[in-house]
Protein backbone atom coordinates (compact mmCIF):
# COMPACT_ATOMS: atom_id res chain seq x y z
CA UNK A 1 0.00 0.00 0.00
CA UNK A 2 2.89 2.44 0.16
CA UNK A 3 3.48 2.19 -3.28
CA UNK A 4 -0.27 4.14 -3.91
CA UNK A 5 0.49 6.71 -1.34
CA UNK A 6 3.84 7.25 -3.15
CA UNK A 7 2.58 7.70 -6.50
CA UNK A 8 -0.34 10.18 -5.76
CA UNK A 9 2.19 12.40 -3.71
CA UNK A 10 4.08 12.84 -6.56
CA UNK A 11 1.14 13.96 -8.99
CA UNK A 12 1.62 11.81 -11.71
CA UNK A 13 -1.54 10.10 -11.94
CA UNK A 14 -4.15 10.90 -14.77
CA UNK A 15 -4.67 15.00 -14.37
CA UNK A 16 -1.94 17.15 -14.43
CA UNK A 17 -1.07 19.36 -11.08
CA UNK A 18 -3.65 22.86 -11.30
CA UNK A 19 -0.40 24.98 -10.64
CA UNK A 20 1.03 24.40 -15.03
CA UNK A 21 0.74 27.15 -17.28
CA UNK A 22 0.92 28.05 -20.52
CA UNK A 23 1.60 30.82 -22.40
CA UNK A 24 0.75 31.92 -25.88
CA UNK A 25 1.86 34.47 -28.14
CA UNK A 26 1.11 35.93 -31.28
CA UNK A 27 3.81 37.71 -34.01
CA UNK A 28 2.65 39.24 -37.33
CA UNK A 29 4.87 40.57 -39.73
CA UNK A 30 3.88 42.58 -42.24
CA UNK A 31 4.78 40.71 -45.21
CA UNK A 32 2.50 42.50 -47.44
CA UNK A 33 3.07 45.65 -46.52
CA UNK A 34 5.20 46.83 -49.45
CA UNK A 35 2.39 45.69 -52.00
CA UNK A 36 0.13 47.90 -49.35
CA UNK A 37 2.78 50.71 -49.88
CA UNK A 38 2.85 50.20 -53.82
CA UNK A 39 -1.17 49.82 -54.15
CA UNK A 40 -1.47 53.64 -52.24
CA UNK A 41 1.64 54.77 -53.92
CA UNK A 42 -0.42 54.06 -57.08
CA UNK A 43 -3.80 55.08 -55.98
CA UNK A 44 -2.30 58.72 -55.14
CA UNK A 45 -0.47 59.09 -58.52
CA UNK A 46 -4.50 58.35 -59.49
CA UNK A 47 -5.86 60.84 -57.82
CA UNK A 48 -2.56 63.28 -58.84
CA UNK A 49 -3.59 62.70 -62.49
CA UNK A 50 -7.35 63.14 -62.40
CA UNK A 51 -6.64 66.61 -60.10
CA UNK A 52 -4.28 67.33 -63.22
CA UNK A 53 -6.78 66.97 -65.73
CA UNK A 54 -9.85 68.29 -63.81
CA UNK A 55 -7.45 71.73 -63.27
CA UNK A 56 -6.42 71.26 -66.68
CA UNK A 57 -10.17 70.72 -68.07
CA UNK A 58 -10.96 73.85 -65.87
CA UNK A 59 -8.06 75.95 -66.98
CA UNK A 60 -9.39 75.15 -70.78
CA UNK A 61 -13.57 76.27 -69.68
CA UNK A 62 -12.25 79.00 -68.31
CA UNK A 63 -10.39 80.10 -71.08
CA UNK A 64 -13.33 79.58 -73.20
CA UNK A 65 -15.64 81.30 -71.44
CA UNK A 66 -13.20 84.36 -71.61
CA UNK A 67 -12.93 84.16 -75.08
CA UNK A 68 -16.57 84.39 -75.61
CA UNK A 69 -16.90 87.08 -73.49
CA UNK A 70 -14.80 88.68 -75.62
CA UNK A 71 -16.25 87.59 -79.03
CA UNK A 72 -19.30 89.03 -77.66
CA UNK A 73 -17.93 92.51 -76.40
CA UNK A 74 -16.10 92.96 -79.57
CA UNK A 75 -19.85 92.07 -81.66
CA UNK A 76 -21.53 94.95 -79.03
CA UNK A 77 -18.87 97.30 -79.36
CA UNK A 78 -18.91 96.90 -82.83
CA UNK A 79 -23.24 97.16 -83.13
CA UNK A 80 -22.45 100.60 -81.32
CA UNK A 81 -20.60 102.05 -83.22
CA UNK A 82 -22.38 101.45 -86.44
CA UNK A 83 -25.54 102.18 -84.45
CA UNK A 84 -24.03 105.54 -83.54
CA UNK A 85 -23.06 106.09 -87.49
CA UNK A 86 -26.99 105.52 -87.78
CA UNK A 87 -28.35 107.42 -85.88
CA UNK A 88 -25.41 110.48 -86.53
CA UNK A 89 -27.19 109.84 -90.35
CA UNK A 90 -30.62 110.17 -88.94
CA UNK A 91 -30.35 112.94 -87.32
CA UNK A 92 -28.59 114.69 -90.56
CA UNK A 93 -31.47 112.93 -92.25
CA UNK A 94 -34.19 114.77 -89.89
CA UNK A 95 -32.62 118.73 -90.12
CA UNK A 96 -32.84 118.12 -93.63
CA UNK A 97 -36.17 116.75 -93.49
CA UNK A 98 -37.10 119.56 -91.08
CA UNK A 99 -35.39 122.68 -93.09
CA UNK A 100 -37.32 121.17 -96.35
CA UNK A 101 -40.61 120.99 -94.32
CA UNK A 102 -40.39 124.51 -93.13
CA UNK A 103 -39.93 126.11 -96.70
CA UNK A 104 -42.95 123.93 -97.64
CA UNK A 105 -41.34 121.76 -100.45
CA UNK A 106 -41.95 118.52 -98.15
CA UNK A 107 -45.56 116.83 -97.05
CA UNK A 108 -45.56 116.21 -93.02
CA UNK A 109 -45.90 112.60 -93.39
CA UNK A 110 -42.18 112.73 -94.48
CA UNK A 111 -41.29 114.94 -91.76
CA UNK A 112 -42.59 112.10 -89.06
CA UNK A 113 -40.93 109.73 -90.75
CA UNK A 114 -37.61 110.63 -90.40
CA UNK A 115 -38.21 111.90 -86.96
CA UNK A 116 -39.58 108.23 -86.36
CA UNK A 117 -36.35 107.04 -88.14
CA UNK A 118 -34.29 109.19 -85.58
CA UNK A 119 -35.83 107.93 -82.92
CA UNK A 120 -35.46 104.22 -83.66
CA UNK A 121 -31.71 104.85 -84.44
CA UNK A 122 -31.56 106.72 -80.71
CA UNK A 123 -33.09 103.65 -79.01
CA UNK A 124 -30.84 100.98 -81.36
CA UNK A 125 -27.39 103.48 -80.24
CA UNK A 126 -28.11 103.30 -76.71
CA UNK A 127 -29.07 99.75 -76.51
CA UNK A 128 -26.13 98.84 -78.41
CA UNK A 129 -24.16 100.67 -75.75
CA UNK A 130 -25.33 99.54 -72.77
CA UNK A 131 -25.11 95.90 -74.33
CA UNK A 132 -21.65 96.60 -75.22
CA UNK A 133 -21.25 97.98 -71.19
CA UNK A 134 -22.13 94.73 -70.29
CA UNK A 135 -20.35 92.57 -72.22
CA UNK A 136 -17.55 94.44 -71.11
CA UNK A 137 -18.47 93.48 -67.33
CA UNK A 138 -18.67 89.96 -68.65
CA UNK A 139 -15.07 89.96 -69.88
CA UNK A 140 -14.01 91.38 -66.72
CA UNK A 141 -15.79 89.38 -64.68
CA UNK A 142 -14.34 86.72 -66.28
CA UNK A 143 -10.78 87.33 -66.35
CA UNK A 144 -11.47 88.66 -62.77
CA UNK A 145 -10.45 92.58 -63.37
CA UNK A 146 -13.42 94.46 -62.56
CA UNK A 147 -12.99 98.26 -62.98
CA UNK A 148 -16.56 99.65 -63.86
CA UNK A 149 -15.50 103.48 -64.85
CA UNK A 150 -12.80 103.76 -67.36
CA UNK A 151 -12.11 106.33 -70.17
CA UNK A 152 -13.03 104.76 -73.93
CA UNK A 153 -9.37 105.17 -74.59
CA UNK A 154 -8.22 102.32 -71.90
CA UNK A 155 -11.57 100.55 -73.18
CA UNK A 156 -10.48 100.49 -76.67
CA UNK A 157 -6.97 99.80 -75.50
CA UNK A 158 -8.21 96.69 -73.38
CA UNK A 159 -10.23 95.43 -76.34
CA UNK A 160 -6.60 95.78 -78.32
CA UNK A 161 -4.94 93.96 -76.22
CA UNK A 162 -7.25 91.26 -76.29
CA UNK A 163 -7.08 90.98 -79.89
CA UNK A 164 -4.16 90.43 -79.49
CA UNK A 165 -3.64 88.15 -77.47
CA UNK A 166 -6.54 85.76 -78.76
CA UNK A 167 -4.40 86.02 -82.57
CA UNK A 168 -1.66 84.85 -80.69
CA UNK A 169 -3.19 82.03 -78.80
CA UNK A 170 -4.20 80.56 -82.39
CA UNK A 171 -0.82 80.44 -83.96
Amino acid sequence: GSSDVCSSDLGSGPYPDDNEWSIVGYVSLPIWKGGSNWADKSQKEVAVRKAEQSLELQERGTALAIRSAFFDLSASSTSWELDRERERISRETLELVEDKYSKGTLPLIDLLDAQSSHLNARASAVSAFYTSITDLVNVERETGFLEYLRPAEVVDDFIAEMEKHLREGYK
